[in-house]
Formats: C-alpha cells, structure tokens, sequence
C-alpha cells in the first residue's frame, strides 16, 4: 500500500507543474482587462483581502507569507459540515479524529489531540484553551453561510497575534448582520452524521441596525473499533446565537454578538487504571464512556476605517464548562485589545499598526476517578503590546516588514517575539517573500499542575506501584527560530501557482518525557521541522476549475547529545480537487486526498 500510496503522490505533483507550466486552453497568455477578470473565480481570489499578516486589509496575492484563504463556498462545494474538517484543502494542514467527536488540526507537522503550536480566533475571539493547550474544536459551531473568509497562515504570526501562533494561525471572520437578510433553513443527513439543522433569520430594525439569530443542531452516530463494534462515542450538540451591527454616519461600526453552546454528550473516552495486581489490574486499563460541555459568550466591538487610519476596541467574555468521566472544569475568560493603525509617507505607502492587549482567565477544576489540577484553582493573567511598521521601499516593487510583540504572563514571565519580512514583485504576476521570526509556546495549565495515576505496576509481595503523570511548574516556554520564503505565480491568465518553504528550530519542546518515571511534561528535547508546500489552481473555463497541492514536511527531535527520533507525521501529502458547474443552480465536484503512511504517536 506503501509503494501505491508513493505513486499518487508523484502523480500529484507531476500534474501540478504540468498545470503551472501549460497555457490555459483558448486563452491568450497575455492577461484580460479588469472587467474580464472579475468573471473568473480564480481571478477574484487573487483580489481577496486579508488582514492576519498586515494587520490592515492587503491583496493576498502580494501578502509576504503564506496563507490560505477559505470562504463559505469551499464547505458548501466540498460537502463539509464541521468546522475542523474545511482544513482539509489547506496544503500542509492536517486533521485527525482522535474520536468521533474530536478533532484536531495541525499545521506543517505538528499535530496531537489538542494542536497546541496553532492559534485560532473567531471574529477576533481566541477560542485556543490556555489550560489545556489547544483548540476544542467541538465547542465551536458556526453556520457556514455566515462565513466571510477564514485565512491560514501557514507559519509564525505571533507578532500580531501573541504567544501560541508558533506553526500557524487560523482567523475566522463572519458576515454583517446586513450582509445575512433574510431566512435560511437547511437540513442533512447520512450514516455517520446523522442529523444537521439550521434556522437563520435576518432582518432590521432600521436604515443604520442589522440583526441576525440563528439555531443549529448536529446528531453524529459513532466510529467503530477495530473488530467493527460501536465505539460508543456518538454525541450532539446544538447552539443559539444572536448578531447585531449598528453602522453610525461617521464610518464608525458597533457590533454585538452572544452565542451558547451546550453539548450533553460528547461521546469521551477515558482511560482508567484497574486497581490491583495482575491479571485483573495492575496495569490493565477501560475506557470510561462520557462527558459533556457548554459555553457561552459575548462579544462586542467598536471600530473606524477610513481612507488613511483605523482603529478597534474589542472586549468579550466567555464562561466555558467541560465535564469529563476525569475532571470537570469550569473557565470564565475576560479580554479586552485595543488596536490603531495609520497610513504615512506619499500616499500612504507606508502603514504603522499598534496595540494592547489584556486577558485574565481564572479556572477551577473538581477532580473525578484518577485525574486532578493542583492547585484546585488558579488564575491566569496576560498583557501585551506590539507594533509592526511596513514601509514601501520602492514604490511598487520592494517591501519590508517590522515588528514585535512583548507580553508578560503569570506562567513564565516576560516573552518577546519579533518578526521581519521582505518581499519584491518585479511585475504584477510575480511575488516573491523571505521572513525570519521567533515566536513562543508557552506552557499551559495541565503542562504546570497535571496529576493523573495512567498505569499500576505489581512488584511482588503485594506491593502495587503506582505510576502517575504529573505537570512540572518549573517548566519554560517552548522557543522557536523560523525561517520561511516563497514564491507565488500569476502564471499565466487561468493558472496560479504559490510555493513556500520552511526551516523551523524547537528550543525545548513542551511534551510528556516517557523514559523517565514520574512520567512529566518537561522541555523534554530539541526539535526541527522543515519541509515545501505547492497550490496549483487552474480555471479550465469559467465553469471548470481544478485545485491541486503537494506537502513535505519532517521533524527531527533531538536531545542534547544526539538524534532521539526521527518524523512522527505524514511527509507527504496530496490532492486534487475538480469542480464543475452545471448551471447557476447545479455544481458537481470531485477530489483525490492522499496521505502517506501515519506513525501511530503523533508531537505537538
């Protein structure tokens, strides 16, 4: 199976630089005028706008990093209900079902049940888990009509966005209220998800106020064992949520939004030790078949764009429950960020981009079965500033980018992450990037006060040892030097082609220490990762297009004297998606995904 899956991943690429290199059939290689262009959705793309790099909104296809844009229409043509699963398309992302209910996305390599070196936000909203280290995917469920875009940034983006944006950082963003008038109603089903339903109205209540609610219910059945029995962790879940705008005369925009979750099944599964020597314990261990979760919160922002400068005032709260068969938890969440930015020199070639930053997360935890957070409670607390300037070195072709962040946080105290990038476009077709940065993971709640008995082991004489894993609250931030560069391509009229490269070294890795008892999270080791990623686009013809990508990616984890493990994640990955409309009403589409062969422990 091996040596097939090898052969599709060959055929992947060759047909990827076949597409970059072949002239679109009946099209001229000179580019159409604007007019023309907006017809193609391939054009349209490379007009896009993005903001998670800049700060500010600029053109994607000039953007010093590499990023992925996604919109509504992707999970709608490929057929996607869950919010975790639309990664798929991303080259170089990765999603695994460690359950199903739980998924987990990972970006070049770095992937485990929580993806904890991956920073998301959701209209601004950060929905990583400090105390766990992650993102629950589970707990978070949108309509995917509401989607305006979700960009990825394959790689660092801490400068901006702070600590955790060490591989990548996902930022969703949502439609206006003014932009979702009306009702929608849509309903699926299938044998694995059983049952998704969603209600949305929109309306107003005057010229200037918007307003949305919307409903949504999912019914997931559950995976199966190996020896193809129920796994046991089917689950539901269903939110509510309610969206106002309010746009003044001034350019000045309000928005209000609150959304509660409630998940009374997850479908967990959790591992207990059997008390007692061998054979009935002693080591032997059954899943405990559980759990369930709510949150809500509430958002609120107030912000001015106009010609020259902007700013925002963002403030939420969020109040997360998580009740596992090892541990209910509880998290209320206070944030509040303040961001300006100003356009300076001869036509505001040159932008300036500043801000603060505060977020208190207090926690409590009720120990159950073997798992425990010592102590019980704890408050964590985070302030930080940064500043990035870009300047237009020479109009139209050189570009250079400069910033940091500084931050202070009760876990390790004062983190600086720099970052800087350079890019030429020697002509409206091409751009070329470099970035260097150095950003930082730092540890988590578990990682700190984790105690958890996972195995017992009979010495003899009735002697039982039990063997915990526990958290270490001396433990350091992890510390990363990134290295990137790329190229992308207007290759001709119908052709895009965008290719990045990465080198990354891991200065003391966040991750349990297996060979060493107690079992502890430590900066357990040294890590590099490096690897390539290439997106092909075609439009064909304006009602055909076909979308390709190829990854590698290898980590390398070493300790102080030598090499102590080689890569523990697909090198390779692939895939080719068609896509073809029938008519305004009717589109059919295909696509070949392939991975090759997976270890079974993943690092992150």
């Amino acid at each position: 199976m091996r040596g097939k899956t090898g052969i599709y991943l060959v055929l992947c690429a060759i047909l990827q630089l076949v597409i970059a290199v072949m002239p679109a059939w009946g099209q001229s290689d000179e580019v159409k005028e604007d007019g023309d262009l907006l017809e193609l959705s391939l054009e349209e793309l490379l007009e896009v706008q993005v903001t998670s790099v800049a700060g500010v909104e600029s053109n994607w296809f000039t953007t010093p990093s590499a990023i992925t844009v996604l919109t509504a229409e992707d999970f709608r043509r490929n057929g996607f209900s869950d919010l975790a699963d639309v990664f798929r398309l991303v080259p170089g992302s990765t999603t695994i079902y460690t359950s199903a209910s739980y998924r987990s996305v990972g970006i070049r390599g770095l992937v485990n049940t929580s993806a904890s070196n991956l920073l998301v936000l959701i209209d601004g909203r950060i929905i990583y888990d400090p105390s766990f280290a992650g993102v629950h995917w589970f707990m978070h469920d949108l309509v995917p009509d509401d989607i305006e875009r979700i960009e990825v940034i394959r790689g660092p983006g801490a400068t901006l966005w702070g600590a955790n944006a060490v591989n990548g950082v996902i930022n969703i963003t949502t439609k206006s209220a003014k932009e979702t008038q009306g009702g929608l109603a849509s309903a699926a089903t299938g044998n694995l998800l059983l049952a998704d339903g969603v209600l949305r109205y929109g309306g107003r209540l005057n010229d200037q106020t918007f307003f949305r609610f919307w409903g949504r219910y999912i019914e997931h059945n559950g995976l199966e064992t190996a020896d193809g029995s129920d796994a046991g962790d089917n689950w539901h879940r269903h939110t509510f949520g309610f969206r106002v705008d309010h746009d003044f005369d001034d350019d000045l925009q309000w928005m209000n939004q609150i959304a509660y979750m409630d998940m009374p099944r997850r479908g967990e599964r959790f591992s207990q030790s059997v008390p007692g020597p061998p054979p009935a314990g002693g080591g032997l261990a059954y899943p405990v078949l559980d759990g369930s979760n709510d949150s809500i919160y509430l958002l609120s922002r107030l912000s001015r764009d106009e010609d020259d400068s902007g700013w925002s005032l963002q403030a939420y709260g969020e109040k997360v429950n998580i009740h596992l068969a090892g541990l209910n938890y509880e998290r209320s969440t206070g944030n509040m960020e303040w961001r300006h930015h100003v356009g300076y020199g001869d036509a505001n070639r040159h932008q300036f981009i500043w801000g603060i930053h505060y977020n208190i997360d207090a926690d409590k935890s009720t120990p159950q079965l073997e798992m425990a957070l010592d102590p019980a409670e704890r408050t964590h607390q985070r302030i930080d500033a940064f500043a990035q300037n870009t300047w237009e070195l020479q109009p139209d072709r050189w570009f250079a980018m400069l910033g940091s962040k500084v931050e202070y946080n009760t876990h390790t105290g004062f983190e600086w992450q720099p970052g800087g990038r350079l890019w030429y476009t020697p002509d409206d077709r091409q751009t070329f990037w470099a970035a260097a940065s150095r950003p930082v993971r730092t540890p988590s709640r578990v990682e700190d006060d984790f105690n958890q008995r996972v195995v017992q082991i009979d010495a003899g004489g009735g002697f039982i040892i039990p063997i915990f894993t526990t958290g270490d609250p001396e433990i350091e931030s992890q510390e990363v030097i990134a290295l990137e560069a790329g190229y992308r391509s207007r290759v001709n009229s119908s052709v895009t082609l965008d290719l990045a490269t990465f080198y990354n070294f891991f200065d003391g890795f966040q991750a349990v220490e297996k060979d060493k008892v107690p079992l502890k999270f430590r900066n357990a080791y040294d890590a590099v990762s490096y690897g390539t990623e290439l997106a092909v686009n075609w439009q064909i013809q304006d009602d055909l297009l076909l979308e390709s990508s190829y990854s590698y990616i290898d980590v390398e984890k070493k300790d102080t004297i030598d090499d102590v493990g080689g890569t523990e994640v697909p090198p390779h990955q692939g895939q080719v998606r068609l896509y073809y409309d029938l008519n305004k009403e009717w589109q059919v589409g295909s696509g070949l995904y392939v991975i090759s062969h997976t270890p079974q422990e993943e690092i992150g």
